[in-house]
């Protein structure tokens, strides 16, 4: 059972990148049993990295990354053409709330203002899409070329956002300039390390 206080010291830590300074990642699967393919519109697509996002001593989640083919250099990862999945396997508990305010500073910290601007519309209707998670839920967010990008949780659709440039967007909260944590977006791009 967690203390208020442990919750929303866990909590500040999930998305946001101005939490980064005391967390820490290691290229663990945190003992969440990953699938090493999964299927995106009858693609199959291979597991990439994957990593544990941490807080002070406590994982909050296990983030993995699947794509069509390997890749370990963000900017050819973020023009790569295809379907792709990034999952978020949590471990401990983090309200809606701060999911949705993490999701955004993660947008705010990798795009320019004019980025933004054109992203606002489908970031605010996104961040309305998350509930509060609990140890052992998933948040997959997919991107479809027919549809757009996925938001689901458990395997409930919770919405879909159209536009390539959306799903980058996303990626970008984890492997932009400014990601969530430096050493997990390393993990997410298949380079491993044993250290944090």
């Amino acid at each position: 059972m967690l203390t208020l206080g442990r919750s929303l010291l866990l909590a500040s830590a999930t998305l946001s990148p101005s939490a980064s300074t005391l967390a820490t990642a290691s290229c663990s699967d945190g003992g969440v049993k990953l699938p090493p393919q999964v299927r995106i519109d009858q693609q199959q697509l291979q597991l990439n990295g994957y990593g544990t996002r941490d807080k002070w001593v406590w994982p909050v989640y296990v983030a993995s990354l699947y794509l069509s083919e390997p890749q370990g250099d963000p900017k050819s990862l973020l023009q790569a053409p295809g379907p792709k999945r990034l999952s978020l396997h949590f471990l401990h508990e983090v309200p809606a709330a701060k999911l949705a305010e993490g999701w955004l500073d993660g947008f705010n910290a990798n795009h320019t203002a004019a980025e933004l601007a054109a992203l606002q519309p489908a970031l605010q209707q996104s961040a309305t899409y998350f509930t509060d998670m609990q140890p052992g839920d998933r948040v997959d967010l997919d991107y479809s070329p027919d549809q757009g990008t996925r938001l689901m949780i458990n395997g409930s659709l919770k919405g879909t956002l159209t536009g390539e440039a959306f799903y980058q967007g996303v990626l970008k909260v984890w492997l932009g300039e400014q990601p969530t944590q430096n050493s997990l977006r390393r993990c997410l791009l298949g380079i491993r390390t044993t250290d944090s």
